[in-house]
């Protein structure tokens, strides 16, 4: 899958419209219940419900604008930043007053009680959002290991029926009507041709509008497929995490410890059974509907399909769960507090969904309305109008190829492994040469060949000898000179790339990579001995965030040059000794560059200040630009010239092209790169700088305790 941009993983929590106004809904009926008050924690309660609000705004604008084909992309993509900026910020201040431990001895009973529902608000805010990662980082595992299969249209064209035709014939003649009067008035007017022209150039840019948007919908087309994985496969995302929360959110807060429930009130806890039981097989079959081959459209049960019969059941259960809270809420009085702000998100939630839907539909029926007249005038005969397309759908793998070139940067690791490459390509063609048959008559010629040209040096020899007897003391002098100037030339020129020269830029690798190895373990050590006692503020918290993100910015590229390096070693170089260097060249960079980046998130994670953190972070980067340094001040490398021209191709990894070598190496090789591939997938490139606000909670909670 291609992974072409880290900040969609930011943006995606904020993206469902229908969960941001859930959200806006559950804390409006808390607020209006006095069950606490926007000035609690802080006003973290304030911040999320004006976070949403915003949220909420801007999504829900590009979802009505694309319903009338307003599509500003600009606009759009730059509002959706900020909103989930927004988000985010909310999300880490809410971070931060969870683990907040201020007195609260003075607070009144009733104070009290509404700062703790408040706490219990904001972690369940808390708990969504990082479900909401969890479950994205478990879809891009599925999709890694089984591959999202989708459903693809095909069209089969048979022939039409008589009366097919006539019903077509009298529509066509209904819906032309309009058309033939409106050109009529234009003849009447005398402005037939500037009129027609200008018609014409506006069909054109709605074809072409048209055209672009359908391509741009279709997942299939190359628009889409040339895009983020997570924009591609967006919508499947949102359809596979929304039941995964529900189901999971509701068994996280229901285990936890109620003080206030008692044996005898359980109603809500039975409520939140029934959303965990709805929720768990809803959820089961989208896992089987999305990552297998099994099409529950053509599986029925009882004469109907398994499709129909889940859709109906997702469509009523919700329906009858959210009639017994209400119920329950109208008529129940009961003590139980987590158990009913479960049931109370899932109302929400349902309700902000069914408004979100009712407005989406509004606005295609209005935009329907706007452009029927338009919709009219495109409206032609077919090519074939006594043939008709009927259409059926199967489901399609999707493949989404990404990382099939070793794009290679100026570092030793890169240098090393191509000098190895092509010493190992050099030993390829010399026995390839060594094992050609030859015929009698080519070898004769040879001898043949080389008696001629013995005989010719030998002739040569001996001329060069007798002149040089004849040469006088100034020409000494001059071939002294010219001694001297072949020598100076023969030091700029470049070294040829061989074994010796591969075996040392190995040596160099190595030590490079021992230096890097020596001080992050050294970081890490120190990291292990500090003890830090300072309390945690939003300024240091969004810093480290910060920090995290450009780093990770930094050595991604390493990361992803190392995995393409093992790859094309493992699978399109044979077996031989150069290519167990080049995969161990591999796994030396691949390890610098991830250790580097953990111990680095680990330093700036102790520290408890914008500055230290802004300090060490950049100390620290140095680390991971010592194998550029060290390549900066190589000279006279044929493999680094090699790589800085302009026209020096990458290599390509192609399945067609493999290599499958029998060698001590290849299975040990094929299992890391699958291991390191997947978690680079699932974790590493959308969501390591996460880590830095993990490490932060677990810090300030353990200071806390």
């Amino acid at each position: 899958m291609k992974l072409l941009d880290p900040l969609q993983s930011y943006k995606i929590a904020s993206q469902i419209t229908f969960v941001q106004l859930g959200f806006i809904l559950a804390i409006s009926e808390h607020l209006i219940r006095d069950e606490f008050q926007l000035e609690n924690r802080d006003s973290a309660i304030l911040y999320m419900f004006l976070a949403h609000i915003f949220s909420f705004t801007m999504e829900f604008i590009r979802v009505m604008a694309s319903k009338f084909d307003i599509n500003n992309r600009i606009i759009f993509f730059t509002s959706n930043f900020l909103s989930a900026a927004t988000y985010q910020s909310a999300i880490f201040y809410a971070q931060l007053k969870i683990v907040d431990t201020n007195d609260d001895s003075s607070l009144s009973s009733d104070a009290r009680s509404k700062d703790e529902k408040a706490l219990l608000w904001l972690q369940m805010e808390i708990t969504y959002y990082y479900l909401h990662t969890a479950l994205v980082i478990v879809f891009l595992f599925y999709q890694s290991v089984f591959n999202l299969k989708l459903r693809e249209m095909t069209l089969n064209y048979v022939r039409k029926t008589e009366d097919e035709l006539q019903k077509e014939r009298e529509e066509r003649a209904k819906n032309a009507q309009p058309l033939l009067e409106q050109i009529q008035d234009e003849m009447n007017l005398g402005a037939v041709s500037e009129i027609q022209i200008q018609r014409r150039i506006r069909k054109l840019n709605r074809n072409f509008k048209k055209q672009w948007n359908e391509n741009y919908k279709n997942i299939w087309s190359p628009v889409q497929q040339n895009q983020d994985f997570l924009i591609l496969a967006g919508s499947k995302i949102q359809v596979f995490i929304i039941h995964g929360i529900n189901l999971y959110f509701t068994i996280i807060f229901l285990s936890q410890h109620d003080e206030n429930r008692r044996e005898d009130y359980k109603s809500y806890q039975t409520t939140c059974i029934s959303i965990i039981t709805f929720s768990f097989l809803i959820h089961i079959y989208t896992i089987i509907d999305e990552f297998s081959l099994l099409d529950f459209q053509k599986i029925k049960l009882f004469g109907w399909t398994i499709e129909d019969i889940v859709e109906k059941f997702e469509v009523f259960t919700p329906y009858l769960i959210c009639i017994v809270i209400i119920l329950q809420m109208i008529f129940v009085e009961t003590p139980e507090i987590i158990a009913k702000y479960c049931a109370g998100n899932f109302i929400a939630i349902f309700i902000g969904q069914k408004l979100v839907e009712l407005f989406e539909n509004i606005a295609e029926a209005l935009a329907s309305c706007l452009n029927k007249q338009e919709q009219v005038r495109m409206k032609r005969d077919p090519a074939d109008k006594f043939i008709k397309s009927e259409k059926t759908t199967i489901k399609q793998r999707l493949i989404h190829p990404y990382m099939s070139t070793v794009s290679l940067e100026i570092d030793i690791y890169a240098i090393t492994f191509i000098s190895l490459y092509d010493v190992q390509l050099q030993d390829q063609k010399q026995l390839e040469e060594a094992l050609l048959p030859r015929s009698d008559s080519q070898q004769q010629l040879d001898n043949q060949q080389k008696t001629s040209i013995n005989d010719q040096e030998k002739l040569e020899d001996k001329t060069e000898k007798q002149e040089g007897e004849d040469s006088s003391a100034d020409e000494d002098d001059d071939s002294e000179q010219n001694q001297d100037q072949d020598q100076e030339q023969e030091d700029v020129d470049f070294l040829p790339n061989n074994k010796v020269e591969a075996a040392k830029n190995f040596a160099s690798c190595a030590f490079i990579f021992l230096i890097q190895f020596l001080l992050v373990a050294l970081v890490s050590f120190e990291f292990s001995i500090t003890n830090q006692e300072e309390s945690l503020t939003y300024e240091v918290l969004l810093t480290r965030l910060l920090c995290a993100i450009l780093l990770h910015m930094q050595l991604e590229r390493e990361l992803r040059q190392s995995l393409t390096m093992l790859n094309f070693a493992r699978s399109m170089v044979k077996p031989g000794q150069n290519r167990n260097a080049m995969i161990v060249v591999s796994f030396m960079q691949f390890t610098s560059a991830f250790g580097t980046e953990l111990i680095n998130i680990l330093l700036i994670c102790t520290q408890n200040s914008v500055k230290d953190v802004i300090m060490n972070f950049i100390a620290l980067g140095v680390i991971a630009e010592i194998d550029d340094i060290y390549a900066r001040t190589l000279y006279n490398n044929p493999i680094k010239q090699k790589l800085e021209d302009p026209d020096y191709k990458p290599l390509k990894i192609t399945a067609s092209a493999a290599v499958a070598g029998t060698h001590e190496w290849y299975m040990p090789a094929t299992v890391f790169h699958w291991i390191m591939m997947t978690f680079y997938q699932c974790y590493y490139y959308y969501f390591m700088p996460f880590t830095a606000l993990l490490l932060s909670y677990i810090q300030s909670k353990y200071q806390g305790l």
